[in-house]
This record gives structure tokens, sequence and C-alpha cells, in this order.
């Protein structure tokens, strides 16, 4: 045989066997990822009302309201609703919040999903909390405020 039509044929071959070999194989796939792992980026918090499960200092009924601009709406069916400031470090998984021109906390992002959102919250005075966050769907009315 011709020397150049054996590197030819050389040449079929390995072509043919990488492509039966990428044929073959299975493209890698990742793990289900648990919802503890779903990275949440803060403009997932934006535009939506978040209802605190874990209410602060027992106020029923307390939200935030997370605009993009940075500001916090913070209100509860007990107090009227305060508006503060809100922005985050690079990372988005820190939440730091100003009330009345002073930090009043730092909230570290522990879990996130697409409808709850739990919260390690480093207060103002060295005291830390956990929130738990769940997004607004429907229609709420305060529990005191319900027609019987």
């Amino acid at each position: 045989m011709n020397p150049v039509r054996r590197g030819t044929l050389f040449l079929c071959a390995g072509a043919i066997s990488l492509s039966l070999l990428s044929a073959c194989s299975r493209p890698v796939q990742n793990p289900p990822a648990q919802e503890n792992a779903v990275p949440i980026t803060v403009r997932q918090l934006t535009g939506r009302i978040w209802k605190i499960e874990q209410p602060l200092s027992g106020f029923l009924g307390s939200i935030y309201v997370f605009l993009q601009n940075g500001t916090l709406l913070e209100t509860s069916c007990k107090e009227t609703y305060r508006i503060a400031k809100w922005s985050t470090d690079a990372d988005s998984r820190t939440i730091q919040v100003v009330e009345d021109g002073q930090p009043a906390f730092t909230a570290t992002i522990l879990e996130a999903g697409p409808e709850n959102v739990r919260l390690q919250r480093k207060l103002r005075h060295g005291e830390t909390d956990e929130l738990k966050l769940t997004a607004m769907t429907g229609e709420f009315v305060c529990p005191d405020l319900r027609q019987r």
C-alpha cells in the first residue's frame, strides 16, 4: 500500500474512532440542586412582598418590600410602616439596612428558594436572630382586621 494512502486511512480511522467515542459518551450532568443551595440574588428580593414568618418582637403580619432603588418598606399589622434604606455587598449574599440614618442590621442569606428566604441578622447592638421570609402570592388581611 502506498504510504500516502496508509496515512489517509489512519487519519480516517482515527476520526471515526473519535466520533464513535463522543457519540457513546454521555454529557456530564450536575446533581439536582437542593433548595438551600439555590443562590439568590438581591434582584430576586425586589418586586415582591415578603411576609416574615417568624415575627419580630411578636408583631403579627410583618412584611418587607425591597425596592430596586434601595428603599425598604417595613410594616406589620401592629405598627405603622417604616421607610429604610438597604444595600448589598459585592457577592449579593449580605444585605445592609439603615434606619434613621444609622446601621440597623446586616442580614446574610442562609437559604433561598423561589418562594422562601432564610436570613441571619446581626443587629446594631450585636444580637443575632433568624428570619424566615415567604413570598406573598395572594391577598392578605391582618388577622385583627378581618370582619367577623
